[in-house]
């Protein structure tokens, strides 16, 4: 395939434009990923109250609603960061392409 200089100005053009929306969803992931320690201890709490032991504490910390919400934003924070990234990487693929294939023609 070759890549033509409207493909390779596309994606350097495209990873400009995003470097602030990958590192914001990197971010968000990474936020997301700290506050499952808290999330888990305050339903751990919760769950005590109701329950005779710490290992039936923990189950029903890892089933709380409050758990299983912070699991899909982060699961979506995962994806949508990894997206971001993935496509920010082929679009590097068609620059460096572009650019070996204009070294190669000198």
């Amino acid at each position: 395939m070759i890549t033509t200089e409207e493909m390779a100005q596309k994606a350097i053009d495209y990873e400009m434009k995003t470097n602030e929306a990958d590192a914001l969803a990197f971010a968000k992931k990474e936020g997301l990923k700290e506050d499952k320690e808290i999330i888990l201890a305050v339903a751990e709490i919760k769950a005590k109250r109701l329950y005779d032991t710490v290992a039936e504490a923990k189950a029903a910390a890892r089933s709380s609603k409050e758990f299983l919400d912070w699991r899909e934003r982060y699961e979506n924070a995962i994806a949508d960061w990894k997206l971001t990234t993935n496509y920010r990487a082929t679009q590097d693929k068609i620059w460096n392409t572009w650019r070996t294939e204009q070294a190669n023609t000198r």
